[in-house]
């Protein structure tokens, strides 16, 4: 029987804010809020509308070991 991926699995290494949020268990405001303030794991901002989080970002966050990094140019996703 195949392995369905769950939210917990993305299929992407990119996510979303929503997506993201629930992947570190926290509100979508919570990581707005972070990005407005310098604070939170590191994310990839190619619009205002556009952010995206990588997995391993999220993961080093965790783990204590990452920092805000914006990036306003063409997107840098892997």
């Amino acid at each position: 029987m195949p392995h369905e991926p769950t939210i917990l699995e993305p299929t992407s290494p990119w996510l979303d804010t929503a997506v993201a949020a629930r992947y570190l268990g926290k509100a979508p405001g919570t990581l707005k809020g972070w990005r407005s303030k310098g604070e939170g794991p590191i994310f990839h901002a190619v619009s205002r509308q556009f952010i995206r989080y990588h997995i391993d970002d999220l993961d080093a966050f965790v783990r204590g070991g990452s920092a805000k990094k914006t990036s306003h140019q063409k997107s840098t996703c892997r």
